[in-house]
């Protein structure tokens, strides 16, 4: 049986939409910058846990793409932003949840 890859798409942070291109290095992980970050809840019940579009499917609207050595969010008004502290902050309180971002194991810089 022989298959054909018709389109490829990376999700650089998890349950944001994420971006279509062309090719991608497969490393040990998965696809290259693939779910690579991550929103953290720290609200009382969900402290630590993942913050998923099964939580608030806002992360939806929003979509990030890998440019250089770090992840571009184009928010649903069309604004685009550095995926960072700042973000994190503004985005956390439009979901009324504090947040951190992870990326792999450990904190974003």
């Amino acid at each position: 049986m022989t298959g054909t890859v018709a389109q490829i798409w990376r999700y650089p942070v998890k349950s944001m939409a994420g971006e279509k291109v062309e090719s991608s290095a497969i490393t040990a992980g998965g696809l290259e910058g693939d779910r690579r970050w991550t929103f953290v809840d720290h609200s009382p019940n969900r402290d630590g846990k993942l913050l998923t579009n099964t939580q608030d499917a806002r992360l939806m609207t929003y979509r990030a793409r890998l440019v250089g050595d770090g992840v571009e969010v184009t928010s649903p008004m069309g604004q685009v932003e550095r995926l960072g502290n700042g973000f994190v902050t503004q985005f956390g309180e439009s979901v009324a949840r504090p947040l951190t971002l992870r990326f792999g194991g450990g904190q974003l810089r």
